[in-house]
């Protein structure tokens, strides 16, 4: 409220965010943290909204969050695929191939 009516100034990072709201781009900082995307910031909310969807699916399949996790593979699906993959390999004891 204050801002609205000029009693407070934003700082050169909120200025910054609210710039890029208005413009539809994902701010900076955001970026540097997150996952890579071309997507104006409508498409880049509606990525991170699909991403916490499929992360809340998939605990509430298991019962429980998991121990442990590498954020990184958040931001290369593949990658993540991949680590399920080896999970499973070894649990069955089986070839990494035979669930190609």
């Amino acid at each position: 409220r204050d801002l609205l009516v000029g009693q407070l100034e934003l700082s050169s990072e909120m200025a910054e965010v609210l710039r890029c709201i208005c413009s539809n781009t994902v701010p900076s900082r955001w970026r540097q943290r997150s996952f890579p995307s071309c997507r104006p910031l409508q498409g880049w909310f509606i990525g991170l909204k699909i991403r916490m969807q499929w992360l809340q699916a998939a605990w509430s399949q298991r019962g429980h969050e998991p121990l442990c996790h590498r954020l990184d593979f958040y931001w290369r699906p593949r990658q993540l695929l991949l680590s399920y993959l080896r999970v499973a390999a070894q649990n069955d004891n089986v070839a990494l191939e035979a669930y190609s």
